[in-house]
């Protein structure tokens, strides 16, 4: 792990330590799980699934709210998904 990736998580367990610990971060981390195989669900303002880091991993969604897209209209469903 480069220098700066250190520093930064460092800096995160201090200021989220309890929150890390809540989910159990540390000891995934030791797994060195990459993720590779979980799928995630956000549910926010949608997501703009022509976004660069997300056109391909998509798979779908849902407006709860009426209407047939679930195109983020706001930024952050898409700023939290990224």
């Amino acid at each position: 792990m480069n220098t700066l990736k250190k520093t930064l998580k460092c800096k995160l367990l201090t200021i989220f330590r309890g929150e890390f610990q809540r989910v159990n971060a540390p000891n995934v981390w030791l797994t060195n799980n990459t993720g590779i195989g979980i799928k995630v669900a956000v549910i926010d303002t949608g997501i703009d699934y022509t976004h660069p880091e997300l056109q391909t991993r998509v798979i779908g969604g849902y407006n709860s709210i009426g209407g047939d897209s679930y195109l983020d209209d706001n930024g952050h469903g898409t700023h939290v998904s990224v």
